[in-house]
Protein backbone atom coordinates (compact mmCIF):
# COMPACT_ATOMS: atom_id res chain seq x y z
CA UNK A 1 0.00 0.00 0.00
CA UNK A 2 1.47 3.44 -0.46
CA UNK A 3 0.40 5.64 1.80
CA UNK A 4 -1.82 5.07 4.04
CA UNK A 5 -2.36 4.40 7.90
CA UNK A 6 0.90 4.11 10.04
CA UNK A 7 -0.16 0.63 12.21
CA UNK A 8 -3.02 -2.16 12.22
CA UNK A 9 -4.99 -3.49 14.99
CA UNK A 10 -6.91 -6.45 13.28
CA UNK A 11 -8.67 -8.10 15.77
CA UNK A 12 -11.89 -10.28 16.11
CA UNK A 13 -14.05 -9.96 19.45
CA UNK A 14 -16.78 -11.88 21.17
CA UNK A 15 -18.20 -9.11 22.43
CA UNK A 16 -21.40 -7.46 20.76
CA UNK A 17 -19.47 -4.77 19.05
CA UNK A 18 -15.58 -3.33 19.16
CA UNK A 19 -14.14 -0.65 17.20
CA UNK A 20 -10.80 -1.89 16.41
CA UNK A 21 -9.72 1.53 14.65
CA UNK A 22 -10.16 4.71 13.21
CA UNK A 23 -8.57 7.35 10.95
CA UNK A 24 -8.36 9.30 8.17
CA UNK A 25 -6.58 8.82 4.86
CA UNK A 26 -5.39 11.61 1.77
CA UNK A 27 -4.30 14.75 1.49
CA UNK A 28 -1.51 13.30 -0.84
CA UNK A 29 -0.42 15.41 -4.17
CA UNK A 30 -0.16 11.12 -5.47
CA UNK A 31 -2.75 8.75 -5.25
CA UNK A 32 -2.70 6.53 -2.45
CA UNK A 33 -4.09 2.84 -3.24
CA UNK A 34 -4.84 0.13 -1.42
CA UNK A 35 -4.95 -4.02 -1.99
CA UNK A 36 -5.69 -6.63 0.03
CA UNK A 37 -6.36 -9.49 -1.59
CA UNK A 38 -8.28 -11.24 1.63
CA UNK A 39 -9.38 -8.37 3.16
CA UNK A 40 -9.22 -8.29 7.10
CA UNK A 41 -10.61 -10.47 9.37
CA UNK A 42 -12.77 -7.16 10.89
CA UNK A 43 -15.69 -5.09 8.83
CA UNK A 44 -14.55 -1.86 7.69
CA UNK A 45 -16.48 0.95 6.14
CA UNK A 46 -15.08 3.99 4.54
CA UNK A 47 -16.21 7.56 3.58
CA UNK A 48 -15.06 9.95 1.24
CA UNK A 49 -14.91 13.61 2.68
CA UNK A 50 -13.52 15.25 0.02
CA UNK A 51 -12.56 14.21 -3.86
CA UNK A 52 -12.85 10.59 -5.34
CA UNK A 53 -12.09 7.02 -4.90
CA UNK A 54 -11.99 4.45 -7.30
CA UNK A 55 -13.12 0.93 -5.77
CA UNK A 56 -12.74 -2.01 -7.93
CA UNK A 57 -15.99 -4.59 -7.52
CA UNK A 58 -16.16 -8.11 -8.81
CA UNK A 59 -15.39 -7.02 -12.60
CA UNK A 60 -16.33 -3.55 -12.55
CA UNK A 61 -15.37 -0.36 -10.99
CA UNK A 62 -16.98 1.92 -9.30
CA UNK A 63 -16.31 5.74 -8.40
CA UNK A 64 -17.19 6.78 -4.66
CA UNK A 65 -17.34 10.99 -4.50
CA UNK A 66 -18.18 13.42 -1.83
CA UNK A 67 -20.54 11.48 1.05
CA UNK A 68 -20.28 7.56 -0.47
CA UNK A 69 -19.89 5.15 2.14
CA UNK A 70 -18.58 1.63 1.13
CA UNK A 71 -18.97 -1.30 3.52
CA UNK A 72 -16.19 -3.95 3.12
CA UNK A 73 -16.90 -7.16 5.46
CA UNK A 74 -14.72 -9.47 6.68
CA UNK A 75 -12.00 -11.41 4.51
CA UNK A 76 -13.82 -9.54 1.32
CA UNK A 77 -11.18 -8.06 -0.98
CA UNK A 78 -10.12 -4.91 -0.53
CA UNK A 79 -8.99 -2.62 -3.45
CA UNK A 80 -9.60 0.99 -3.93
CA UNK A 81 -7.40 3.96 -5.10
CA UNK A 82 -7.73 7.28 -3.41
CA UNK A 83 -7.27 10.10 -6.33
CA UNK A 84 -4.58 12.78 -5.14
CA UNK A 85 -5.94 15.20 -2.87
CA UNK A 86 -8.86 13.57 -2.14
CA UNK A 87 -9.83 12.00 1.40
CA UNK A 88 -11.37 9.66 3.54
CA UNK A 89 -12.31 8.77 7.21
CA UNK A 90 -12.15 5.17 7.72
CA UNK A 91 -13.36 2.68 10.94
CA UNK A 92 -12.56 -0.79 11.61
CA UNK A 93 -14.40 -3.16 14.03
CA UNK A 94 -15.62 -6.81 15.19
CA UNK A 95 -18.34 -8.11 17.24
CA UNK A 96 -20.55 -10.86 17.56
CA UNK A 97 -23.28 -8.49 16.76
CA UNK A 98 -22.15 -6.76 13.78
CA UNK A 99 -24.09 -8.90 11.09
CA UNK A 100 -27.14 -8.31 12.75
CA UNK A 101 -26.98 -4.55 12.89
CA UNK A 102 -25.79 -3.93 9.75
CA UNK A 103 -29.05 -6.04 8.44
CA UNK A 104 -31.12 -3.71 10.99
CA UNK A 105 -29.49 -0.66 9.30
CA UNK A 106 -29.87 -2.41 5.87
CA UNK A 107 -26.14 -1.55 5.25
CA UNK A 108 -24.75 -4.39 2.53
CA UNK A 109 -21.04 -4.65 1.27
CA UNK A 110 -20.58 -4.16 -2.33
CA UNK A 111 -23.00 -1.15 -2.66
CA UNK A 112 -21.82 3.03 -2.32
CA UNK A 113 -24.19 4.38 -0.24
CA UNK A 114 -25.01 8.12 -1.09
CA UNK A 115 -25.13 10.38 2.10
CA UNK A 116 -24.33 13.61 -0.13
CA UNK A 117 -22.43 16.66 2.18
CA UNK A 118 -23.39 15.72 5.46
CA UNK A 119 -21.76 17.48 8.40
CA UNK A 120 -22.71 15.48 11.26
CA UNK A 121 -21.17 12.00 9.74
CA UNK A 122 -17.62 13.63 10.00
CA UNK A 123 -18.21 14.57 13.22
CA UNK A 124 -18.82 11.11 14.47
CA UNK A 125 -16.18 9.66 12.55
CA UNK A 126 -13.92 12.43 13.96
CA UNK A 127 -14.92 12.01 17.89
CA UNK A 128 -14.52 7.67 17.72
CA UNK A 129 -10.85 8.90 16.53
CA UNK A 130 -10.86 11.11 19.64
CA UNK A 131 -11.74 8.92 22.03
CA UNK A 132 -9.01 6.62 20.56
CA UNK A 133 -6.34 8.87 20.71
CA UNK A 134 -7.19 10.03 24.25
CA UNK A 135 -8.51 7.05 25.93
CA UNK A 136 -10.44 8.87 27.91
CA UNK A 137 -12.23 6.40 31.07
CA UNK A 138 -14.75 4.38 28.63
CA UNK A 139 -13.55 5.16 25.63
CA UNK A 140 -13.99 1.55 24.34
CA UNK A 141 -18.11 1.82 25.06
CA UNK A 142 -18.24 5.40 23.30
CA UNK A 143 -16.52 3.91 20.49
CA UNK A 144 -19.16 1.46 20.33
CA UNK A 145 -21.95 3.78 20.94
CA UNK A 146 -20.98 6.40 18.59
CA UNK A 147 -19.98 3.38 15.94
CA UNK A 148 -23.92 2.81 16.27
CA UNK A 149 -24.62 6.41 15.85
CA UNK A 150 -22.66 6.13 12.46
CA UNK A 151 -24.88 3.37 10.97
CA UNK A 152 -28.03 4.51 12.38
CA UNK A 153 -27.24 8.22 10.63
CA UNK A 154 -25.61 6.36 7.25
CA UNK A 155 -28.89 3.96 7.22
CA UNK A 156 -31.63 6.86 8.05
CA UNK A 157 -29.64 8.70 4.81
CA UNK A 158 -28.67 6.75 2.07
CA UNK A 159 -31.88 4.71 3.04
CA UNK A 160 -34.48 7.05 2.64
CA UNK A 161 -32.97 8.90 -0.87
CA UNK A 162 -31.67 11.61 1.20
CA UNK A 163 -31.81 14.21 3.72
CA UNK A 164 -34.62 15.53 1.46
CA UNK A 165 -36.91 12.65 1.71
CA UNK A 166 -36.08 12.21 5.76
CA UNK A 167 -37.49 16.20 6.15
CA UNK A 168 -40.39 14.80 3.79
CA UNK A 169 -41.55 12.33 5.77
CA UNK A 170 -40.83 14.32 9.53
CA UNK A 171 -43.32 16.77 7.71
CA UNK A 172 -45.89 13.84 7.16
CA UNK A 173 -45.46 13.04 10.63
CA UNK A 174 -47.07 16.43 11.67
CA UNK A 175 -49.39 15.84 9.48
CA UNK A 176 -50.23 11.65 11.28
CA UNK A 177 -50.10 13.65 14.46
CA UNK A 178 -52.27 16.33 13.34
CA UNK A 179 -55.00 14.23 12.14
CA UNK A 180 -54.81 11.80 14.76
CA UNK A 181 -55.82 15.06 17.02
CA UNK A 182 -58.44 16.75 14.86
CA UNK A 183 -59.80 13.31 13.60
CA UNK A 184 -63.54 14.54 13.71
CA UNK A 185 -62.59 17.51 11.41
CA UNK A 186 -63.02 17.19 7.57
CA UNK A 187 -59.57 16.79 5.74
CA UNK A 188 -58.04 19.98 4.56
CA UNK A 189 -55.88 18.52 1.79
CA UNK A 190 -54.30 22.03 0.72
CA UNK A 191 -53.30 22.55 4.16
CA UNK A 192 -51.30 19.63 4.97
CA UNK A 193 -49.91 19.81 1.22
CA UNK A 194 -48.94 23.35 2.27
CA UNK A 195 -47.54 22.06 6.01
CA UNK A 196 -45.11 19.36 3.77
CA UNK A 197 -44.11 22.18 1.20
CA UNK A 198 -45.64 19.96 -1.69
CA UNK A 199 -48.34 20.34 -4.61
CA UNK A 200 -51.52 18.18 -3.49
CA UNK A 201 -51.06 16.32 -6.17
CA UNK A 202 -47.42 15.28 -4.66
CA UNK A 203 -48.78 15.56 -0.85
CA UNK A 204 -51.20 12.99 -1.93
CA UNK A 205 -48.60 10.58 -3.45
CA UNK A 206 -46.12 10.50 -0.66
CA UNK A 207 -48.90 10.69 1.64
CA UNK A 208 -49.60 6.92 0.71
CA UNK A 209 -46.13 5.80 0.42
CA UNK A 210 -45.85 6.54 3.36
CA UNK A 211 -49.00 4.75 4.92
CA UNK A 212 -49.66 2.62 2.47
CA UNK A 213 -53.69 4.39 2.03
CA UNK A 214 -54.91 7.73 1.01
CA UNK A 215 -55.42 10.46 3.54
CA UNK A 216 -59.31 9.90 3.39
CA UNK A 217 -58.58 6.32 3.97
CA UNK A 218 -56.70 6.82 6.56
CA UNK A 219 -59.11 9.32 8.46
CA UNK A 220 -61.44 6.97 8.22
CA UNK A 221 -59.42 4.23 9.85
CA UNK A 222 -58.89 6.74 12.60
CA UNK A 223 -62.26 7.40 13.39
CA UNK A 224 -63.75 4.03 13.33
CA UNK A 225 -61.02 2.98 15.88
CA UNK A 226 -61.90 6.45 17.79
CA UNK A 227 -65.23 4.55 17.46
CA UNK A 228 -64.96 1.22 18.73
CA UNK A 229 -62.72 2.54 21.42
CA UNK A 230 -65.77 4.94 22.49
CA UNK A 231 -68.78 2.39 22.17
CA UNK A 232 -66.53 0.07 24.17
CA UNK A 233 -65.66 2.16 27.08
CA UNK A 234 -68.35 4.88 27.29
CA UNK A 235 -71.89 5.29 27.68
CA UNK A 236 -72.59 7.21 24.43
CA UNK A 237 -75.29 6.06 22.58
CA UNK A 238 -74.80 5.29 18.94
CA UNK A 239 -76.06 8.65 18.09
CA UNK A 240 -73.59 11.02 20.07
CA UNK A 241 -70.42 8.76 19.27
CA UNK A 242 -70.95 9.58 15.48
CA UNK A 243 -71.19 13.07 16.10
CA UNK A 244 -67.68 12.65 17.78
CA UNK A 245 -66.05 10.75 15.48
CA UNK A 246 -66.95 13.16 12.87
CA UNK A 247 -70.54 12.02 10.82
CA UNK A 248 -73.65 14.26 11.39
CA UNK A 249 -74.83 11.51 9.34
CA UNK A 250 -76.13 7.95 11.93
CA UNK A 251 -76.85 5.67 8.95
CA UNK A 252 -73.91 6.53 6.59
CA UNK A 253 -71.80 6.22 9.92
CA UNK A 254 -73.14 3.27 10.98
CA UNK A 255 -72.86 1.71 7.07
CA UNK A 256 -69.11 2.61 7.43
CA UNK A 257 -68.66 0.73 10.54
CA UNK A 258 -70.06 -2.20 9.62
CA UNK A 259 -68.00 -2.22 6.26
CA UNK A 260 -64.37 -1.80 8.55
CA UNK A 261 -65.61 -3.41 11.99
CA UNK A 262 -67.79 -6.27 10.44
CA UNK A 263 -71.10 -5.51 13.02
CA UNK A 264 -73.09 -2.57 13.36
CA UNK A 265 -72.09 -0.25 16.02
CA UNK A 266 -74.96 -1.55 17.72
CA UNK A 267 -73.99 -5.45 17.93
CA UNK A 268 -70.11 -4.38 18.33
CA UNK A 269 -71.14 -2.32 21.92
Amino acid sequence: MKGGYTYSSEAVSDEYLQVNNCGRLGKSPFDITTNREHGRIDYQIIYVLKGNCIVNIGEGQICLSVGDVLLFKPKEKQSYTLLRESEMLWVHFTGAGCENLLKECNIQSGRAYKTGDVNHIPDIFEKIIGERILKYPLSGLKCNSLLIMLLVTISRIANTQGMENEKIDNRIIKVLEKMHKDCSKDIDLDKYAEMCHLSKDRFLHVFKDFTGVSPHKYQTELRMEKARDLLRHSSLNVSEVSQLVGYSDICYFSRLFKKYVGCSPKNFR
